[in-house]
């Protein structure tokens, strides 16, 4: 794969891994916000909003493991493809 395309790969798949990230701190905040208004809220909707976070925190964590990879992978190609005579 040509190395510009490569590096788009990684930037796009970096800025998902931003988006994960910017959802699942809305989502913490709109739980938090939630928590600290009176009323208390319903435990169905602590317990509904809590498992959205942890389905997004799973989600970012796998994402972010394959990013790594990507990277990894991306800067061993790059190396060795400098070695070379």
């Amino acid at each position: 794969m040509d190395v510009q395309v490569q590096v788009e790969v990684l930037r796009q798949h970096g800025e998902h891994v931003g988006n994960l990230v910017t959802q699942l701190t809305d989502k913490l905040t709109h739980l938090a916000h939630v928590l600290s208004v009176p009323p208390s809220p319903a435990a169905a909707e602590i317990a509904r909003l809590g498992a959205e976070c942890a389905a997004l925190a799973r989600t970012l964590s796998a994402e972010t493991d394959f990013l790594w990879q990507r990277v990894h992978f991306f800067v061993a190609d790059t190396q060795s493809g400098t070695d070379s005579p």
